[in-house]
């Protein structure tokens, strides 16, 4: 009776648990990489949004002082 319980628990284990354990891993793997990259997009975003507040204060000052 043990065995065939420990058989059966070993088969599910084999056949179910780990196939999907490495499409987990897979799924992980995947949104480590898409969360990297949206980091990196975070920073180039920031970095235009510096870029384009600078180019309105300057603008700013120029049109005030063409007045």
């Amino acid at each position: 009776m043990n065995f065939a319980i420990a058989f059966t628990a070993l088969c599910f284990q084999a056949l179910v648990l780990y196939p999907c354990h490495d499409t987990i891993s897979e799924q992980v793997d995947k949104l480590e990489k898409n969360i990297v990259r949206l980091e990196q997009m975070e920073v180039e975003l920031k970095t235009h949004m510096e870029r384009n507040q600078e180019l309105i204060k300057h603008r700013i000052i120029m049109n005030g002082k063409n007045i």
